[in-house]
C-alpha cells in the first residue's frame, strides 16, 4: 500500500487551445463569517485556486454577524455563506440566516453552518425552513469535506440561478412583461 507522502497528485489538464478569460468567468463569491481569524485563514488556504464551473471562487470575510449583514446588503451576488453558528451570541449565526432569508429576501444564497461547539445540532425543521444546505462540526471537517461541501453548495446556487433566469425569460416570452407593453399599429 502506498504511504500518503508517496502518493502523486496530478493537476487537471486543460484542452489544447482552451483559455479561461477572467472577464468572461466572474467569480463565485463565498462569504466566510466566523469570529475566529484562524478559521478564515484555514478556509482561504483550502479554497485557494478553487474553480466551480470554470469560475474562480473568491472569498469575502466577516468576523461578526453584523459585519456579514452589511456585506450582504452591499454585495448582492454572494453564492455561499460559510457561517459560524456561535459568535457574538449563541444564536448570532442562526439570527443572520433568518435575516438573510426573511429580511433581505435572499433565497438564492446557499448557507453552510459550521460550529465549534460540541453537540450543537439542529432539527430538520429549522434546516428546511431556512433552506440551509448543510451543517458541519469544525472539529470534524477535513480539507476534502470542506471542498466537497463548498462545491456542492456552489453548484446548487448555479442551478438555482439558472432556473431563476429561465423562469424570467419564460415570463418575458409568454407575455408576462411583453404583454404589458404598448403595441404599435
Amino acid at each position: 500500500m502506498t504511504e500518503p507522502d508517496e502518493m502523486l497528485i496530478f493537476s487537471e489538464e486543460s484542452a489544447p487551445n482552451e483559455t479561461v478569460e477572467p472577464e468572461s468567468n466572474p467569480p463565485l463569491y463565498v462569504l466566510v463569517v466566523d469570529d475566529e481569524p484562524m478559521m478564515h485563514a484555514v478556509t482561504a488556504m483550502v479554497l485557494d485556486g478553487l474553480l466551480c464551473n470554470r469560475r474562480p471562487v473568491a472569498l469575502l470575510h466577516a468576523y461578526s454577524a453584523s459585519e456579514a449583514r452589511e456585506i450582504m446588503r452591499t454585495c448582492g451576488d454572494i453564492a455561499l455563506i460559510l457561517l459560524d453558528v456561535v459568535m457574538e451570541t449563541d444564536s448570532a449565526g442562526l439570527d443572520l440566516v433568518k435575516d438573510v432569508r426573511e429580511g433581505l429576501l435572499n433565497s438564492a444564497v446557499r448557507v453552510v453552518l459550521r460550529s465549534g461547539q460540541p453537540g450543537v445540532g439542529f432539527d430538520s425543521g429549522y434546516l428546511q425552513r431556512y433552506d440551509i444546505s448543510s451543517y458541519c462540526a469544525k472539529t470534524e471537517l477535513t480539507r476534502q469535506q470542506l471542498i466537497g461541501t463548498v462545491l456542492d453548495a456552489l453548484l446548487s446556487y448555479s442551478r438555482l440561478s439558472t432556473i431563476k433566469y429561465q423562469n424570467g425569460q419564460e415570463a418575458i416570452q409568454s407575455g408576462g412583461i411583453m404583454g404589458k407593453l404598448p403595441v404599435a399599429g
